[in-house]
């Protein structure tokens, strides 16, 4: 039962990263321990309410200034998220360019 269990958490294998989300902005996250008492599923549920958001589909209605501050905020978190690694991957890439050219 133990193992059905922690494989229904995403907790399987030995592995030194046991669990990876893919975020709608398609950063990674990925997780070194076991994250299924940790991630709930309203975590989903707000990602793929962001993912709708930033397709022009408003999560509750009315306008902009009709949604709660609070899903706006937790909209933010998850732009500032994808953002940091957009930037870690540019700059991953612009470092590995200029390794590659400094090799030639």
């Amino acid at each position: 039962m133990l193992e059905r269990s922690r494989r229904s958490k995403g907790c399987w294998g030995t592995s030194e990263v046991i669990h990876r989300l893919l975020t709608p902005g398609g950063s990674v996250i990925e997780f070194k321990t076991c994250v299924g008492n940790a991630v709930r599923d309203e975590w989903y549920h707000w990602v793929t309410l962001h993912r709708q958001f930033k397709n022009g589909v408003l999560p509750y209605g009315g306008s902009l200034v009709d949604q709660p501050a609070k899903a706006l905020e937790i909209f933010s978190v998850i732009d500032t998220f994808e953002m940091q690694k957009m930037k870690e991957a540019a700059s991953e890439r612009q470092a590995n360019g200029k390794g590659k050219r400094a090799r030639k």
